[in-house]
């Protein structure tokens, strides 16, 4: 059965075809048969709105617009004090995450529309891909990239401010992507002294 796009290219090239006939009945009228022609073209011009409202119905609307929307979870994020490490995990929507210079954070994420109802990426969509502004964080998506893990990089260094940007590629669509701001890297409690001698 063929699809909406294959039947609105067919009414298309039928109304295409109806032109190509009135204008050679056009060409064959002489200036002495100017009722016939005005019947032409009136006779034309009824069926041209009619096919216009059949390719109208016919041609499929458009996807929303979709967007994607970052969530973190952590347990090894210090507390907006500073003072200690959460035992358990917690999940953050927009909010300050500081992740340990040893730690992680897992991030999902999930595809909304324009009106923020939950959808999904067109079909042939590659994994989304993401990416820090800031080389010290480090993300590695898994396989679907749907989620993945945010580490410090190798060696860690403290970060602050730093953005999570995740795209997907949809084929025909278009490019889709969300942000999560602030990232940090932050130390973690005295582990050991440093001691220069000189």
């Amino acid at each position: 059965m063929k699809n909406l796009s294959d039947f609105a290219q067919i009414w298309n090239q039928r109304i295409l075809d109806q032109l190509v006939i009135i204008s050679k009945q056009l060409d064959q009228l002489n200036s002495g048969q100017e009722s016939q022609t005005a019947a032409i073209l009136n006779s034309a011009n009824a069926e041209l709105t009619v096919l216009q409202a059949i390719q109208f119905l016919l041609t499929p609307s458009s996807t929303p617009a979709a967007k994607i929307i970052i969530t973190l979870e952590s347990a090894t994020q210090l507390n907006e004090k500073g003072d200690n490490p959460m035992a358990k995990a917690a999940k953050f929507g927009k909010f300050r995450i500081n992740i340990l210079d040893n730690g992680t954070a897992q991030y999902n994420l999930s595809i909304v529309d324009t009106a923020n109802l939950a959808t999904t990426l067109e079909a042939g969509t590659p994994a989304p891909v993401p990416t820090f502004d800031n080389p010290g964080v480090v993300a590695t998506p898994a396989a679907d990239g749907m989620s993945g893990i945010i580490s410090p990089a190798t060696p860690p260094v403290l970060v602050s401010g730093a953005t999570l940007t995740v795209t997907a590629s949809q084929p025909t669509l278009g490019p889709v992507s969300g942000t999560y701001n602030p990232v940090n890297i932050v130390a973690g409690p005295a582990g050991s002294f440093v001691v220069a001698v000189q």
